[in-house]
């Protein structure tokens, strides 16, 4: 059980991870650091004998009806995304399986992602784009849903402002008796919501995308998300996916050190058994090569014992999705 003493030790040690900026996210001792300890840094790195990544996305511009999202305008992620080109990037780095994650608002690309998915052993599951709410979520879940790759959906941050709908509220509780998942994408003030909707639906698992964030600058939008964050530390149902490390390309932001408190808070909050890897590939091009973030979390976890970078890199996400293996 938690007890005060150790909920007030948690909410200092959050204001002092999230407290962090950009750009002053310790870079003085990271710099010593790195400086006094080159070789170690990159040679410890974690072992773990399988990795998934819980977060990619693949699109065709080139295809019939060609893409929503990325925009033209984005010059690096327009082009051709498949799992062919993710593999090519994340084989060496021992990675070698991926759960899907649609970003695009068309029904119908739920089915081109789940006809990708079904030509590719290495897609273990898709994470759909449905409007909850809507007069035919349900036939379109139902649909995809008979396809055993399809492993739930993703909402945003503005859909929990006010989820009190009956149909809204209805359409999460029929997803949890799926037995399927609810990615949710946004920032630290929908913190606060996310308790809410893990109150209303205890039984829905819910995977938090892309942490660590950054610490809102509104004092009263950071106070409520560290309180968020002690609740969120109670309910096994609530998963972080830790697919938003690497904050510049720069040479002190590429070790362990730099995020360490960060990841520190993750570990302390969520624990060994609901946190899990995703890189947010090719998205994460925007900021630094697949590389960096995935050897920084090798790095931070070679002083962990083997079974958390286990869990971490493959076993949580099977948690979190409930994938199954692939003939």
């Amino acid at each position: 059980m938690t007890t005060s003493r150790q909920l007030a030790v948690d909410r200092r040690t959050f204001l002092a991870a999230s407290g962090l900026g950009i750009g002053s996210l310790m870079p003085g001792c990271a710099r010593q650091w790195s400086e006094t300890q080159p070789q170690k840094a990159r040679s410890s790195k974690a072992r773990v004998s399988r990795f998934v990544d819980a977060h990619v996305h693949f699109y065709d511009p080139d295809r019939k009806g060609g893409v929503v999202w990325p925009e033209e305008k984005d010059k690096l992620l327009y082009r051709t995304v498949l799992p062919k080109d993710f593999l090519k990037t994340a084989e060496f780095h021992g990675v070698r399986e991926s759960i899907l994650v649609e970003a695009s608002p068309r029904i119908e690309d739920n089915q081109w992602l789940l006809d990708l998915a079904d030509e590719s052993p290495s897609i273990l599951g898709v994470v759909g784009n449905l409007p909850v709410g809507d007069l035919e979520f349900r036939g379109h879940l139902e649909l995809f849903a008979k396809n055993p790759l399809f492993r739930g959906i993703r909402i945003r941050e503005k859909e929990l402002v006010d989820f009190s709908g009956a149909s809204y509220v209805e359409d999460l509780r029929h997803i949890a008796t799926q037995g399927l998942s609810v990615d949710v994408l946004g920032g630290p003030a929908m913190l606060p919501n996310i308790v809410k909707l893990a109150e209303t639906v205890p039984t829905l698992r819910i995977i938090i995308n892309h942490f660590p964030f950054d610490a809102s600058t509104d004092l009263f939008v950071r106070d409520a998300a560290e309180r968020a964050m002690e609740n969120l530390a109670t309910r096994p149902n609530v998963f972080a996916k830790v697919s938003n490390i690497v904050r510049k390309l720069a040479p002190e932001f590429q070790h362990a050190a730099t995020y360490r408190s960060r990841l520190d808070h993750l570990w302390k909050t969520f624990g060994e058994n609901r946190l899990l890897y995703g890189s947010n590939w090719p998205v994460s091009d925007h900021i630094a090569p697949y590389s960096t973030a995935i050897d920084i979390l090798k790095e931070y976890l070679a002083e962990m014992p083997s079974e958390q970078s286990e869990k971490f890199f493959w076993r949580n996400s099977r948690v979190a999705y409930n994938w199954k293996e692939r003939g």
